[in-house]
């Protein structure tokens, strides 16, 4: 598996599919997402992917954006979560 760290600054196609080399499996689940959730002092039993995501944002310092980029266009180049959202059924 690709490591966030590989795939944070790439993005979703408009078309929906992903950059070369990046798959589905490559986002995060809901294990990893409770884990960096713990470290940050959440409780991630209260709380469903997108609102620990945006639970987690918040607790960074950042928007808690989440799941809102409804165009498909994302002014946060640097956020963690960018693959994640971007590829959010909406």
């Amino acid at each position: 598996m690709i490591s966030i760290n590989k795939i944070k600054n790439q993005t979703m196609h408009n078309d929906g599919s992903f950059p070369i080399g990046l798959k589905r499996e490559d986002l995060m689940n809901i294990k990893e997402i409770s884990s960096i959730a713990k470290r940050h002092g959440i409780k991630p039993s209260k709380h469903n992917k997108s609102s620990l995501i945006r639970t987690i944002q918040l607790k960074e310092g950042n928007f808690d954006c989440f799941g809102s980029a409804y165009t498909g266009e994302c002014d946060q180049q640097q956020c963690s979560w960018r693959n994640d959202c971007l590829g959010q059924k909406r």
